[in-house]
């Protein structure tokens, strides 16, 4: 699926059999990409919920401040960024 995202600064690219190599780049998370970080977050982190905003991102800083300096909390960042963007190409998970 070629997509280009108005969220994030992204290049797709084309290759054999229909499959598509997408490039995120996110030099700095600006007013767009934090909004949109917090229209999103509870849903990535928890689903459907009623849990606040405050706590998810609050259980979040936890989370990845007992991974500080290790390659899981690399790979937890990495993981919630590909999410926001299939979330933004309107990719739906089962």
């Amino acid at each position: 699926m070629s997509f280009q995202s108005n969220i994030f600064d992204s290049k797709c690219i084309n290759l054999e059999n229909n499959n598509h190599l997408h490039f995120i780049n996110i030099p700095i998370l600006n007013d767009t990409i934090t909004a949109y970080i917090d229209s999103k977050i509870v849903s990535i982190c928890e689903g459907e919920t009623e849990t606040s905003l405050d706590i998810i991102k609050q259980r979040l800083i936890d989370d990845l401040t007992t991974k500080k300096g290790s390659n899981l909390e690399m790979g937890t960042i990495a993981e919630f960024f590909g999410h926001l963007y299939l979330v933004s190409a309107e990719f739906l998970s089962c």
